[in-house]
């Protein structure tokens, strides 16, 4: 993807700054290699339609937090369920089976960007909290995945 085409998709935000930091900690596994395999063949439009519907669902979390709705409210972690499934029909077998791995790397580059100016400074643990108010309602979350998303 040209510079272009990147600031078209995701405007100042520039994916590649995390690729090294990616490589380093996930690089050896297989979940990695395969959603290498798969980003390389997603086109310009699959990319603006993926980030358009997880930017509505993450302007959606942030109307919740501005309205005073707990993290661990059904609306918040519907929202975090909502956005697992998107980023499990897009992802690869392997990166949905490493649901911690997939969340951390969502989250920590969501949670530290406000979807607005007037977006309270509670989001960074309001949106770790629903993330994992949600994987605590669900058989798939392990310990494991719920201590990693602890860490965020």
């Amino acid at each position: 993807m040209t510079n272009e085409e990147r600031f078209e998709v995701f405007g100042d935000f520039d994916p590649s700054k995390y690729e090294d930091e990616v490589r380093e900690k996930w690089g050896k596994s297989e979940a990695y290699r395969e959603s290498v395999k798969r980003v390389k063949q997603y086109t310009k439009d699959d990319l603006i339609k993926i980030k358009g519907e997880a930017d509505g669902i993450f302007e959606e979390l942030a109307k919740l937090l501005k309205r005073g709705r707990p993290a661990h409210s059904p609306e918040a972690m519907d929202l975090a369920e909502r956005h697992r499934k998107q980023f499990g029909k897009r992802s690869t077998p392997a990166l949905v089976r490493s649901t911690a791995v997939s969340a951390r790397c969502t989250l920590t580059i969501r949670a530290s960007r406000r979807p607005s100016s007037d977006t309270p400074r509670a989001w960074p643990p309001y949106v770790r909290d629903a993330w994992r108010s949600n994987a605590e309602r669900h058989e798939w979350a392990t310990a494991a995945a719920i201590r990693s998303l602890l860490q965020i």
